[in-house]
């Protein structure tokens, strides 16, 4: 019963992964320029940092474990757009 249970749920893993496709990305470069994912990972790092803040939870979870740092999406897409790249969204 258990090595069929098995079959079951691995055809059921195989499936799922198997139609998921392969995702889109979600940056690309601007017409004309190649792309290179070494410049990506670098220009989204920075802009990431550059436009990042800290964030203090309010409520019960306010004490020394509850600061965040968040990044303004806005200002990162912003940054990542003057940097050349496209969003897929726009």
């Amino acid at each position: 019963m258990s090595r069929a249970l098995t079959i079951i749920v691995s055809g059921i893993i195989l499936t799922a992964c198997a139609s998921s496709g392969p995702k889109r990305p979600e940056w690309t470069r601007a017409a004309g320029q190649p792309m290179d994912q070494v410049q990506f990972n670098r220009d989204h790092y920075e802009c990431q940092k550059e436009n990042s803040y800290h964030y203090r939870g309010v409520g019960a979870l306010v004490g020394p474990f509850s600061e965040q740092i968040k990044v303004d999406k806005d200002l990162y897409r912003a940054c990542m757009r003057n940097r050349g790249w496209v969003h897929a969204e726009d």
